[in-house]
């Protein structure tokens, strides 16, 4: 028998709170009815799926998830797709993630007089912005990313959506001010030092930049962060941490200085500019196929502004 895409929500619903009564209750059906639904799609790929006390995916059931989100978030997608085909509204509605310059995206907004009547901008994760883009609360998606420049950002989902590039913009290592290093810096200089890892700002669930991603010591022999975890999505709370000299972080140059080269934006600390490996922040915008045309216009300002 056909899985049931009722029966996947069900059984996502249920793995990420960890309770039947909270998955219902979110879902709008009866325990019974989730219990049943997620006995029916085990009953369909023979191996359990959740062990019951406490609620936890089973190792099958945490494969199922890795496909799961994907084949639903294409089925929404596919929705939505078609739905935007007839559902042109008066508004604009904008989710980045945090290391989104916001600037850019209040300069890229259309004038009050040009419309559309409502505007709006939410601060959100990745996840976040896949899932408005599908469920059509959100009409442009705009992701960050540390990447090598000229590499498109690896979004699972990125397929089912027109993508854009808008900026790639360079990064710098946010040192305190009284750090002894000066100048451009490779980050293997930088192997002793303590770093505050951002999963909140850098969007991957360690925290940290690229080179510094794996489980032990990376291959260029840099360890991993010492210093405190910074969850929140703000720069600030950030380079608060790094001023007070809990650790170093890595973020684009224009969190540090002013994009004229100004004075550093935040007392305490200042930017070395990276110079290896070669990383950037790249940006990439997100819409749904069918309303491309339709959101060129913001899509034209967003890279047109100055910065990157």
């Amino acid at each position: 028998m056909p899985m049931e895409l009722r029966d996947l929500r069900s059984f996502i619903e249920v793995a990420r709170q960890r309770s039947f009564t909270g998955a219902a209750r979110t879902l709008g059906y009866t325990q019974s009815a989730v219990s049943q639904q997620v006995a029916t799609l085990e009953g369909e790929l023979g191996h359990p799926l959740l062990e019951r006390r406490p609620v936890r995916p089973t190792p099958a059931g945490a494969l199922l998830l890795e496909h799961a989100a994907h084949l639903l978030r294409r089925h929404d997608a596919a929705a939505a797709d078609v739905r935007a085909l007839t559902t042109a509204g008066p508004r604009l509605a904008v989710a980045r993630t945090p290391l989104v310059d916001p600037d850019r995206v209040a300069r890229a907004l259309p004038a009050p007089t040009e419309g559309p009547s409502t505007c709006s901008v939410t601060t959100t994760d990745t996840d976040g912005v896949m899932v408005g883009l599908v469920q059509a609360t959100v009409d442009v998606g705009l992701v960050a990313g540390l990447v090598r420049p000229g590499t498109p950002l690896q979004l699972a989902e990125a397929g089912l959506l027109a993508v854009t590039p808008v900026v790639e913009e360079p990064l710098a290592v946010v040192v305190p001010t009284d750090h002894p290093l000066r100048g451009p810096t490779p980050l293997e200089a930088l192997s002793d030092a303590r770093w505050v890892a951002a999963p909140g700002l850098l969007g991957d669930p360690s925290g940290l930049p690229p080179s510094l991603r794996s489980g032990g010591a990376a291959p260029n022999g840099i360890a991993p962060p010492q210093g405190p975890v910074h969850r929140g999505r703000d720069a600030d709370g950030l380079l608060a941490l790094v001023a007070a000299g809990h650790g170093i972080a890595l973020l684009p140059a224009r969190t540090v200085t002013h994009p004229d080269g100004g004075p550093v934006t935040h007392p305490g600390v200042r930017g070395l500019p990276l110079s290896a490996p070669r990383l950037v922040c790249r940006v990439e915008a997100l819409v749904l196929r069918a309303t491309l045309d339709r959101h060129q216009p913001f899509l034209a300002r967003l890279r047109a502004q100055p910065g990157g």
